[in-house]
């Protein structure tokens, strides 16, 4: 079960922002976590993340790492320089971009290598959320 009730209870309320130029992935995230009561941004890249979180208060970003037009390890540096409510940030990978190690040293939260299993990501997030 993806979705477990303890896991619904956690999310339920939370605004996640997932980032990432991949339509079809976007959607699929956005729609499981809609499921958990969750409030859903979404955005293709870096750039337009940053609007969002500039207009929104934001509890966790799930941003893919390589993307044009401002990619996920640009977006982290940018959350946690900003003042202000600093959300929770998961990078999601295919390629070795990043180390798990160095992300969580600028202060990802965790890192996800691409294809995952949607309840690796719900748990990753549920986790993340304390």
């Amino acid at each position: 079960m993806v979705l477990t009730p303890e896991a619904i209870d956690k999310l339920k309320g939370k605004t996640i922002l997932v980032v990432d130029d991949e339509n079809e992935l976007r959607e699929v995230v956005s729609t499981l976590f809609k499921r958990a009561g969750c409030t859903i941004l979404e955005a293709e890249n870096g750039i337009l993340a940053r609007n969002q979180i500039e207009k929104t208060n934001v509890d966790i970003v799930i941003t893919d790492v390589r993307m044009s037009g401002g990619d996920g390890v640009e977006l982290l540096e940018w959350i946690k320089k900003r003042t202000g409510h600093q959300p929770v940030v998961i990078l999601v990978t295919g390629f070795a971009d990043i180390s798990e190690s160095e992300a969580l040293s600028r202060g990802a939260k965790a890192v996800l290598a691409k294809p995952f299993r949607l309840q690796t990501i719900v748990t990753t997030v549920t986790e993340a959320m304390g």
